[in-house]
């Protein structure tokens, strides 16, 4: 992945749909890195001036009409590097090892009120199968409440995030699993050399968009709010039994959910298709939705559909999210398939019109 920054250029969905997000149409460009992912080619940008970063005094470009940042929406872990052996060995100076640091020593050196400081002058970055494909780099009026957000997920993923105990409210625990996954939406601004002498994008991140994947977090919070609709719809009967299914039911699904989007169909979250399956994987409610219609059915998560939307609103890139499923005692049996909209055009994808769901006969039988 190395130069992926000087290699950015626009990449716009095509009007066809595709099988999978990573299935590129043929005008998209991609290449192969030496881990076998496919990353569509990214839009140079420089915020808005849209010269490429050689912009002149009036940011005029030749009359060149200035390019829109490239919108991101990426799924990975999160990491860091000091850049320079220099910048390194500055933060070192005020820790208590001549050596590393190792995560857990840069977490405790940061969470001294005096060392705060030292959170910003770290580049840290989004990393996906243990490389760096960004280097997030909060900007704005509110960039010290953006390094806050990053280095709090990567407190969480290092040592546990700390949740309520339901069963003793109001007293804090660890949780025993670590978050594993984040998604983060920004743009692109730029690109950073790394202290490997690798060069990566520059991804001004929307902090307070930033999800994390915690199966046990994810299913408690859909399962507190299924049931306040619930109530309030009147539904008082055999709701019970129907979210203790649900509990049951919700984290092996989302395991497989994540497994499938982060292995089969890993990405870098820059074209639109891209965007809108990395937002159904991670923050979309549709997708809970889908688990309430088929608890207790014992459903097999089959393939996951992204096609681009025949109708969408004025000023809008829309893409249509097909999750379909299979009966685990009869793999011939029809897919149960259910369909949601999601609008990619802003930074922070947002999910349009109603869930709605059919059965189809698999394809292999069809022929």
């Amino acid at each position: 992945m190395s130069e992926l920054a000087e290699e950015l250029e626009r990449t716009e969905a095509g009007p066809g749909g595709v099988r999978a997000a990573s299935d590129h149409s043929p005008d998209e460009v991609g290449r192969q890195d030496s881990a076998g992912l496919k990353q569509s080619v990214l839009s140079t940008s420089d915020c808005g001036c849209g010269c490429g970063g050689k912009c002149a005094s009036d940011c005029g470009c030749g009359g060149k009409p200035a390019s829109a940042p490239q919108k991101v929406y990426a799924l990975g872990q999160i990491g860091y590097d000091f850049g320079t052996e220099a910048r390194r060995d500055s933060i070192r100076q005020y820790m208590s090892t001549n050596t590393g640091p190792s995560p857990v020593e840069l977490i405790e050196h940061l969470q001294e009120p005096e060392n705060i400081f030292d959170v910003e002058r770290i580049i840290w970055t989004l990393n996906l199968d243990g490389a760096p494909i960004y280097a997030l780099m909060p900007s704005g009026a509110y960039a010290a409440e953006g390094y806050a957000r990053i280095f709090t997920a990567y407190i969480n993923q290092v040592i546990g995030r700390t949740t309520e105990d339901g069963a003793n409210k109001g007293k804090a625990k660890k949780s025993p699993s670590k978050v594993t996954l984040f998604a983060v939406p920004g743009q692109i601004c730029g690109s950073v050399r790394l202290m490997s002498g690798e060069t990566v994008p520059v991804l001004v991140p929307v902090a307070r968009a930033i999800a994390e994947w915690d199966v046990e977090d994810a299913t408690a919070r859909f399962l507190a709010r299924f049931e306040e609709e619930a109530k309030a719809a009147g539904e008082g009967s055999g709701l019970a039994d129907r979210i203790a299914q649900m509990a049951d039911d919700l984290p092996p699904f989302l395991s497989d959910f994540r497994n499938l989007i982060t292995r089969k169909y890993r990405n870098l979250g820059i074209a639109g298709r891209d965007r809108a399956l990395n937002f159904a994987a991670t923050s979309a409610f549709r997708t809970f939705q889908i688990l309430s219609e088929i608890a207790g059915l014992k459903l097999i998560l089959d393939d996951i559909l992204v096609t681009r939307s025949p109708s969408c609103r004025a000023g809008s890139e829309c893409y249509d999210i097909a999750i379909r499923f299979f009966r685990e005692a009869d793999v011939t049996s029809a897919l149960y398939t259910f369909q949601f909209t999601l609008d990619v055009s802003d930074t922070v994808p947002v999910s349009i019109g109603e869930l709605s769901q059919w059965r189809e006969r698999p394809k292999a039988l069809l022929g």
